[in-house]
């Protein structure tokens, strides 16, 4: 009698446990649905990234050039870019502590390959004018989104012309107007068929500009660069300004032109081993694309034959 009670005992437990675990089950059914279709509609929301670029910046003075990708926003898991064709060209990711804490920035630089390596045309034809578009996750799994023209309207270098005067302590430059851009149909000549010899040996790599296109310039950069040598080490120091579109004049501030004429003077008596001063502005247009023009104020101890 006592095995039969146990027995029933037991079965009564058993059957009084049966809707606790029910009622648990049931709730887990209902609130599982419930997250997922909240996480689903987490990762539809979308969010604009606060700027997104795909530029050219040419050296008009080294005869350079590359294509620059820039974007900005919220912090970001990954980041992919595609052109027109939606081939992605760029795809960025991040890992373990880099993506707990989420980039907000991104830029990347290409090469730059001397216009004696690849010209003007054959560089617009290997990046042809196209809408890019930058897609993402944010940490929260929310889409981000950018699209950005890549244009062809590269403007000439900025004509310059540097004011240098230790007796006064002055440094200043000026520059005309930007107001051609740089011809993409032009080829560079290959034995010097333009009957002018470059710096770079027979070819003149100088741009031919155009006036067929004119070019939005949205302002200019004006940069102030000293490198002093000591002990075989070298400290750059710079001095950047950012200029409006009308602007054609900067002057560096006396705190830097007074630091680049002691350097000068300490390069000059040998003090140490060597001082450059140069200068550079930039000529940017509304496309993103930028030009530079460089030249140097003074170098010591001068190179042989200066």
């Amino acid at each position: 009698m006592k095995h039969k009670r146990t027995k029933s005992n037991g079965t009564k437990r058993h059957m009084l446990l049966l809707p606790v675990f029910l009622v648990a089950v049931f709730a887990l059914i209902v609130t599982v649905p419930t997250a997922s279709a909240g996480h689903r509609h987490h990762r539809n929301e979308v969010v604009e990234l606060d700027e997104c670029e795909v530029f050219i910046e040419y050296n008009s003075t080294d005869g350079d050039f590359g294509v620059h990708f820039f974007w900005d926003g919220e912090p970001w898991k990954w980041m992919t870019v595609w052109n027109e064709n939606l081939w992605p060209v760029l795809n960025v990711g991040t890992r373990d502590n880099v993506r707990a804490q989420g980039l907000t920035e991104g830029f990347f630089e290409s090469a730059e390959p001397s216009l004696l390596d690849l010209s003007f045309h054959e560089f617009l034809e290997r990046f042809p004018e196209d809408e890019y578009r930058f897609r993402g996750r944010t940490l929260n799994w929310e889409r981000l989104v950018c699209e950005t023209d890549f244009t062809h309207v590269i403007p000439c270098p900025p004509e310059i012309d540097v004011a240098w005067n230790s007796d006064t302590r002055t440094l200043s430059i000026e520059w005309e107007p930007v107001e051609t851009v740089v011809d993409p149909e032009v080829e560079i000549p290959e034995n010097g068929e333009n009957g002018e010899n470059g710096e770079n040996g027979d070819i003149d790599i100088s741009p031919t500009c155009t006036d067929d296109t004119e070019p939005d310039i949205v302002g200019y950069e004006a940069v102030f660069e000293l490198v002093v040598l000591v002990d075989d080490e070298e400290q750059v120091y710079k001095e950047t300004t950012t200029l409006p579109a009308g602007a054609t004049m900067v002057t560096a501030s006396p705190e830097f032109t007074r630091l680049a004429i002691r350097a000068e003077s300490a390069a000059i008596s040998g003090a140490i081993e060597g001082a450059e001063l140069k200068v550079e502005v930039i000529a940017k247009e509304e496309s993103g694309n930028s030009t530079i023009t460089e030249e140097g104020v003074f170098e010591y101890p001068e190179e042989d034959g200066d």
